[in-house]
């Protein structure tokens, strides 16, 4: 119903910039008609740009085609914009400049669309949220990091990497699993010839190839997942013995020739 009832306005809007660009011969007449043809391109380049997402750009334009025409609905249409992009409080401003110069018969749909309004402001303010606007012209305070403030529970990258290592263990026990079931696949094509060397066909070979992936795979999981099991539990028993020294530690996860790891940086 909303979006019925704005493009009625849009419409109306448009019929409103029908009468622009008429042939006037005062010069005072000429100056007015080029206004006004000027404003409806910019209403139209609004509606445009609306239409493709781009609410920003299409308040500037209709803003300039207000400042040129005075036309209360563009104050109308820029609220919508406003809207769309958050900026409840600047919607709110233009519906009430639109109130004002409404016909009678729109005051009670504008008046729920402002309640509606109001309500969104009251709920961001409820839940800590910051106007853009306003939050441009607040000095930013960084928090500094050098230190971490005791908590009730364990630290959260010692439970994450905890988790994470057991995963990493269960995973590799997979890869394992899977790796035996290729090399008995594999064993199972072969057979022992009478000089005691062993026959395989070539599908074999595909199984001897998965086998070695899965082993590979399984090599890698059971390596990072124990070495970040291990600076879990390490930074769990830090944690609980000085919580402040866990904020100091950095974690470089790290994968080579060698195997994988998780570097452990800091002072204890």
């Amino acid at each position: 119903m909303q979006g019925l009832r704005q493009a009625v306005l849009i419409v109306s809007l448009m019929l409103g910039f029908a009468g622009f660009g008429a042939p006037a011969h005062a010069q005072g007449q000429d100056t007015a008609g080029d206004q006004d043809t000027r404003a409806r391109e910019l209403f139209e380049n609004g509606a445009r740009l609306y239409d493709e997402g781009l609410y920003e750009e299409a308040i500037a334009a209709w803003q300039a085609a207000h400042d040129l025409s005075k036309k209360p609905l563009l104050l109308f249409n820029i609220a919508n914009a406003l809207e769309r992009i958050g900026k409840y409080q600047q919607a709110l401003d233009h519906l009430n400049q639109y109130r004002a110069l409404a016909p009678s018969s729109e005051r009670d749909t504008l008046e729920r669309r402002m309640r509606n309004i109001e309500r969104r402001i009251e709920e961001e303010k409820a839940n800590g949220s910051v106007d853009p606007i306003a939050a441009a012209s607040q000095p930013v305070q960084v928090k500094s990091t050098s230190t971490r403030a005791a908590s009730t529970g364990p630290h959260p990258a010692g439970i994450g990497l905890v988790v994470g290592g057991a995963a990493g263990l269960a995973v590799g026990g997979v890869f394992g699993g899977l790796a035996l079931r290729e090399r008995a696949s594999a064993r199972a094509l072969c057979v022992d010839g009478a000089d005691g060397t062993t026959l395989c066909p070539a599908t074999a070979k595909e199984h001897l190839d998965s086998d070695r992936s899965w082993s590979l795979g399984g090599d890698i999981a059971f390596a990072a997942g124990g070495v970040a099991l291990g600076a879990g539990v390490i930074i769990l028993i830090v944690e609980a013995t000085s919580p402040a020294k866990t904020a100091a530690l950095r974690f470089t996860p790290s994968v080579g020739p060698g195997g994988a790891a998780v570097l452990l940086q800091g002072r204890f």
